[in-house]
Parts: C-alpha cells; sequence; structure tokens
C-alpha cells in the first residue's frame, strides 16, 4: 500500500516537471494582465425616459490604472458619466491565508429615448498603454409610461429675416403641467440650447437679466452654466401652467441661411421612493431621508428655426458708414465757444437707438471723426453710456485763430426697415478764436506743417559763429520761409485734387498707428478693414475680407485674406485669446502682400 502511494506521488511529480520544464509558469515582475471588465444595467424593465444606472466594474490591479477613452453617442439614448471612478479593496481569508482583490466601478447614466431595441455600443479604456472595452449591450425599451403633455418647449426667433450687423432675439419658454411639479426634485430641471454656444453666422450677447417678480436660474447644457427665467404661471393649452420664459440675443455676423439645432427640456420626476434611516445619528434622533428609487424624466423638444442673414449692400453706402444696422438719431453740441488759442472746448456726440428690436447699439463703431478735426489740438476723447444711449466726448484746442468753426460731422447707418442708408449729422458748430497770449510760433496763422520743416532747418542749420546776424541772414530767413509756404500750398492744392491718391499713399501709416493702439483682435479687424477700403478704392465705412478678395488681381492672395481676417473675427467674437502681437505680425504681412500687387 505504501509502495503503491510512493509510485503515484512519483508519477505525478514526473507530469508536472514535464508540463512546466521550468517548474511552474510566473508573471515576470509588471508583467501586464488583461482585468475582466462587466456591465450591468438597472433598474430592469426599460422604458422611454427612465433614469438607468450602468456601472462598468473592472476587476483585478489593472483596474486602478485604467482610464476612460470616451463617452460614445448613442442613437436613441443619452449617456452621461457620473463622477469619478470609485475603486475598492477586498480582503479575504482562504485556508489561513490572505487574499486580496481589487475593483474599479466607472458609473453613468442611461435614458433611453425612443421605443424598441437599444444597442449599446462599446465603452473604451485605456489600461497602462493597453485598449480595452466593454462588449455592446442590446436592451428593450418600452413606451414611456408618462402621458403626454407634462412638459412643452418653444424657442422663436424674434424675426425670420435679418441684416449682418442686427440683433434676433430668441423667445425660449417651457413649461409644466401641475401634475409633474410635485414630483419634481431639487436640480431636476434642465435646459438644452445647443446654440448657445454660437453657430456660424449667429454669436450669442450676453443675456440681460428680466425684469420680473421670480427669476429662476436654468442650467443649461449639461449645467456648464446658468441663464436666467422669468418664473410665472399662464394659461397654456387650455390649462394653467408653471411658465419659465427669456428672450436671448443673437447678433448676426455673416451673411447666409442659419439653421439652429434642435433643443430640449427635460424635467425628472420621481415616481418611486423609499425612506432610509441616517446611518449614523438614526437612532438617536430618529433621523431619515426619502431616497427615489424610480425616476422617469419628461422630455420636449423644439425644431430649430432657420433664419435668413442678408448683407448690408455695398450700392449706396456712405463714407460715414461703419458698421452701425438699425436706426439711430444724432445730437451734439460744443462749448465754450469763445476761447483763445492755448484754450480747449468740449465736443460732446451722443447716438441714440430708437429702441426697435434688432438695433445692436453696443458694438456701433464710430466713423473716424478725429480726421475730419485736424485743424484742432486733441488732448482728450472719453466714451460713457446711457439709457440705450453711447456720448462720444472730445476736448479740442483750436491750431490757430483762423479757426473758425468745427465741422459738421457725419453718422451713417444702415436702416433697416426701409432697407436702405441714411445719415444723421451735427454742426457746424460756429467758435469765435482769439490769439493766445504767449506769442511765438504757435500764433503763426499757417499750416502746422511749415512749423515743424522751419523747426527741422533750424536744427540742421550750423552754430552761429558770432553773436552777430550777417547781413543776408533776414532776407535768406524770409525766403526760405516764403518758398516753404510755397511749396506747402502746392501740396495741399495736389492733396486736394488726388484725394484717393493721397489715402491710398497714407493708408499705411494710418494702419500701423492703428495696429500699435489696438487692444485686441477686434480692433486689429477694424483697422485692416478701413486700410482695405482706403488701398483697394473702398467706401471709407471699410471692406469686408470677401468684398476686398473680390477685387484682388491674386486669387490665392484673396483666399489667403479671408482666412486669416475670418480668424481673427471667430476669436473676438467667440471670446477666444489670440495673441496681440501674432495678429499684428499678420496683418503687416497681408498689407506687404496687398502693396506688392496694387
Amino acid at each position: 500500500m505504501n509502495l503503491r502511494y510512493v509510485m503515484l506521488s512519483c508519477a505525478f511529480l514526473c507530469l508536472q516537471v514535464t508540463a512546466w520544464p521550468g517548474g511552474p509558469p510566473v508573471d515576470p515582475p509588471g508583467a501586464f494582465v488583461a482585468p475582466d471588465i462587466s456591465v450591468e444595467l438597472s433598474p430592469d424593465r426599460p422604458e422611454v425616459g427612465l433614469v438607468m444606472a450602468m456601472v462598468v466594474t473592472v476587476s483585478g490591479a489593472e483596474g486602478a490604472d485604467c482610464d476612460l477613452l470616451d463617452v460614445p453617442e448613442i442613437d436613441g439614448a443619452r449617456l452621461t458619466f457620473r463622477g469619478t471612478p470609485s475603486t475598492q479593496k477586498i480582503e479575504v481569508g482562504i485556508d489561513g491565508r490572505v487574499r486580496s482583490s481589487l475593483t474599479t466601478r466607472w458609473q453613468f447614466e442611461l435614458v433611453p429615448e425612443r421605443a424598441g431595441e437599444l444597442v449599446l455600443p462599446p465603452i473604451r479604456f485605456n489600461c497602462r498603454g493597453t485598449e480595452l472595452e466593454t462588449a455592446a449591450q442590446r436592451i428593450s425599451v418600452a413606451s414611456s409610461s408618462l402621458r403626454e403633455g407634462l412638459v412643452s418647449l418653444s424657442v422663436r426667433p424674434s424675426v425670420q429675416e435679418l441684416w449682418v450687423g442686427q440683433v434676433v432675439e430668441m423667445d425660449v419658454a417651457a413649461s409644466i403641467h401641475p401634475d409633474a411639479e410635485k414630483r419634481i426634485p431639487r436640480g431636476g430641471l434642465e435646459l438644452s440650447l445647443p446654440w448657445l454656444s454660437g453657430v456660424p453666422g449667429l454669436h450669442p450677447r450676453d443675456i440681460p437679466n428680466p425684469s420680473c417678480r421670480s427669476v429662476f436660474p436654468m442650467p443649461v447644457n449639461g449645467g456648464r452654466a446658468e441663464v436666467p427665467l422669468c418664473q410665472v404661471r399662464e394659461v397654456v393649452s387650455g390649462g394653467m401652467r408653471l411658465v419659465l420664459r427669456t428672450r436671448i440675443p443673437m447678433l448676426a455676423t455673416e451673411a447666409g441661411l442659419v439653421t439652429l439645432p434642435d433643443s430640449r427640456f427635460s424635467v425628472r420626476l420621481v415616481m418611486e421612493s423609499r425612506r432610509e434611516r441616517d446611518p449614523f445619528f438614526g437612532g438617536m434622533l430618529n433621523r431619515s431621508s426619502v431616497v427615489p428609487t424610480r425616476v422617469l424624466i419628461a422630455d420636449a423638444f423644439a425644431e430649430g428655426a432657420k433664419i435668413t442673414v442678408n448683407p448690408t449692400p455695398i450700392e449706396g453706402r456712405p463714407d460715414s458708414f461703419t458698421n452701425a444696422v438699425g436706426r439711430f438719431n444724432l445730437v451734439g453740441s460744443a462749448g465754450p465757444t469763445s476761447l483763445s488759442v492755448g484754450e480747449s472746448c468740449n465736443l460732446k456726440l451722443s447716438l441714440r437707438a430708437d429702441g426697435q428690436d434688432g438695433t445692436n447699439l453696443d458694438l456701433v463703431e464710430w466713423p473716424a471723426f478725429e480726421e475730419q478735426l485736424e485743424d484742432f489740438r486733441l488732448f482728450g476723447k472719453d466714451e460713457s453710456k446711457g439709457p440705450n444711449t453711447r456720448i462720444l466726448s472730445f476736448e479740442l484746442s483750436p491750431k490757430n485763430a483762423g479757426v473758425t468753426e468745427i465741422p459738421e460731422l457725419e453718422f451713417g447707418f444702415f436702416d433697416t426697415s426701409s432697407g436702405t442708408y441714411e445719415t444723421r449729422s451735427v454742426g457746424p458748430f460756429p467758435l469765435d478764436v482769439t490769439p493766445g497770449g504767449g506769442g511765438g510760433l504757435t500764433e503763426l496763422t499757417v499750416p502746422e506743417e511749415v512749423l515743424n520743416d522751419l523747426e527741422s532747418i533750424r536744427t540742421q542749420l550750423p552754430p552761429p559763429q558770432s553773436s552777430r546776424w550777417p547781413a543776408w541772414g533776414p532776407p535768406a530767413g524770409a525766403l526760405i520761409l516764403l518758398g516753404l509756404i510755397e511749396l506747402r500750398r502746392r501740396s495741399r492744392d495736389w492733396k486736394k485734387h488726388n484725394p484717393r491718391k493721397v489715402v491710398r499713399r497714407g493708408a499705411r501709416s494710418v494702419l500701423e498707428k492703428s495696429l500699435r493702439d489696438a487692444t485686441g483682435p477686434a480692433a486689429v479687424a477694424a483697422a485692416f478693414s478701413r486700410y482695405l477700403a482706403e488701398r483697394l478704392d473702398g467706401p471709407a465705412g471699410g471692406l469686408t475680407a470677401n468684398e476686398a478678395a473680390g477685387l484682388l488681381p491674386d486669387r490665392a492672395l484673396g483666399e489667403e485674406l479671408v482666412r486669416v481676417v475670418s480668424g481673427w473675427e471667430a476669436a473676438y467674437l467667440g471670446g477666444a485669446t489670440l495673441d496681440l502681437n501674432g495678429v499684428r505680425a499678420e496683418a503687416r504681412s497681408l498689407a506687404d502682400q496687398l502693396e506688392a500687387v496694387t
């Protein structure tokens, strides 16, 4: 008996050695062992709108080192990752030995949106450089047990057609039936407005606080932001309902047909719950809480609106038009009107919108009034805002006693009601200017350029050799002065008869000054628009990149122009940050290329 036992033991050992020549296999230190992945869905009996918990469990030490690659889009359902993964280590004693296991769980929220078979695609993970994924799941979804009409949503634009630069207001109204109100938990409302982050052709503006007694901050687009809504009770579809309403302004930035994506209003309803005792103080203080066990979501959808954006016409565009679209009034005042050279007066301009919907007052650019005030020294410029009004103030000082007035200033705008351009002007404002008391060059009634030339000549002349002037000194000085005045007169005459050439020659210097003074991409884009108009003989209000590209003989340069300028506009309209020095360099490079072909 003992001999037989010894022989069987030897045979068993021989088989082990044969199967594992080097002994039993041992994973080398640091080797990757693929973890097990499983998916669990609850509760059972899925239906449309049911909030389901989807838990992905990764078993094994490698699970703690896995990263979720993405949350897949599901046709017919919404899948949302909730929180951070949780890792649990369990130690169990078996046969006197302690064995440990590690599990990591990722929790998702799944909400079916339509009845029928629902296919859940694999969820991918990266575990220490190795990609793993869950198996695809198939579930059968029943129709919603909620009755229709519990919630509603409408999204309507204030106009179906507007002009570039005009503002359209999106009227958003969501309502809830009284039967659903009592089942809504805290934080149970959500509004999905995908177009709120901007769509090509429309850019959202700041949403004003509504003027109503009760304001409700509504989470939008997954809770990343909130929108203030008026909360009122109104009769909807023959019954009293809770209505949440707001108006969201959108600025038209590009011409064309704009289609907004669909919007969604979701309301969570607690259908079943249970009461649980507080694990810490429940026994002593008899505390308990209500835990939802079955939650359904009632959804309401609003089809995306279609809005036509028309470009403002080039024909008939006045030189004083910048980007004002709507209807405006301009008034002005100046004072004091009696002053001496060296003293200053204040010029105040007030631009007011007439209150029509779509008038975009905040983004209106003022015309280049400084260029029309060449007979004055500008000591200050300030802008302020009032109710539906923008106020621009200049502190001006006449250069000489020959100045008799502040010239007429014009503001052009595109009237959306008539579809035509109109202008408003102020002035001229008469002035009574007397010579200053200091005397000297500042009192000469000659152009400032002549004074600058005289100063240059004075600094370039050799130093005097004696304290006495030579006999020819005064006559020569007088001849030089008369010659400079004549040259300057002829220069002014040439400029007067060749205004476009003057503008083209001076366009680059004006651009350089504007680039130095620019505080952001928006200012660079505006300055470059004026440069394009001056270089390509366009309207004084400026040329868009597309308009300028159509005037260039070099098609590749036109495409480059549109690409770069569109990037600036997209950045400042979308709130993105660009390197200002880089934008300036792009503007100078484009200007160099333009001047080489025009």
